[in-house]
């Protein structure tokens, strides 16, 4: 990784207070992480579900607006989804940080922080 992007990490983290390294916050059980994180090429979004159901995954850029989501039926257990740092209209998203929001049955499970690389 170079200076530039450690710095990055680091500046993201102290003003938003997030914890990048773990990959792992949660507002309930959920425990909604991702691998790797920081990423370049893709990530593996993971999170458990109690039941079985459908999930909506959505990904935001720091201004509130929707880069990429996505409909997924989910097993009781652990579940991965993987994202390619793709935009829902095809374009490669820009370096940065993103909040990942996990749904189920329209109610916001939990949340967690990307960070995009070069």
């Amino acid at each position: 990784m170079e200076i530039q992007e450690l710095v990055l990490i680091q500046i993201m983290n102290q003003i938003l207070e997030v914890g990048i390294d773990s990959g792992y916050e949660s507002n309930t059980g959920n425990n909604l992480g991702s691998y790797p994180n920081p990423f370049t090429n893709q990530t593996k979004l993971t999170f458990n579900a109690s039941v079985s159901s459908m999930a909506h995954l959505r990904i935001t850029n720091v201004m509130g607006q929707v880069v990429w989501s996505k409909e997924v039926n989910v097993n009781a257990g652990e579940n991965i989804v993987t994202w390619d740092g793709i935009s829902n209209k095809g374009n490669d998203v820009q370096s940065g940080l993103y909040i990942v929001e996990l749904f189920i049955s329209n109610e916001l499970q939990a949340t967690t922080k990307l960070l995009k690389s070069k």
